[in-house]
């Protein structure tokens, strides 16, 4: 004897299906939401102590800037005190020159004959020089333009 299963029991079984299925996804989903709170907690209090230090230092350039300007135009009238452009200046920022390759070789050779990724490295330098970079984009500049020529 051959039975067919009526269309609405079987939008209903289809129906219960895909709740079971979203529900037995979500205790994964929470605790994988619960272990990232701490992280992003510290992070976010990380950042937001950044950016009021950001905010704070930010008029006391402004006003460096301005008195240099005034003083070179004192001397200079023509001179466009912005012709300079901007420069990242070396300021001693990883010890003495060179201590930041120091710090990868002996890293390095510290877990040799085994490797270390270029991100484990790259987050074991910016907490160990203490560097300020929480922005993805910061951290990919510092890994791309500092970390990087560092290791060769």
């Amino acid at each position: 004897m051959h039975t067919r299963t009526p269309p609405h029991i079987k939008w209903l079984l289809n129906e219960r299906a895909v709740l079971a299925s979203e529900l037995v996804g979500i205790p994964g989903r929470i605790q994988h939401l619960q272990e990232e709170m701490p992280r992003l907690e510290a992070k976010l209090k990380s950042c937001s102590e950044s950016l009021r230090h950001l905010q704070a230092h930010q008029p006391a350039l402004v006003e460096r800037i301005a008195a240099l300007d005034r003083v070179m135009q004192q001397f200079e009238a023509e001179v466009n005190p912005a012709a300079g452009g901007e420069v990242r200046a070396w300021a001693g920022r990883y010890g003495k020159r060179g201590s930041l390759k120091n710090y990868l070789c002996e890293t390095l050779a510290a877990v040799a004959p085994d490797a270390l990724s270029v991100e484990v490295l790259t987050y074991a330098a910016i907490e160990r020089f203490n560097l300020d970079l929480h922005a993805t984009a910061d951290v990919r500049q510092f890994r791309k333009n500092t970390l990087g020529p560092a290791l060769y």
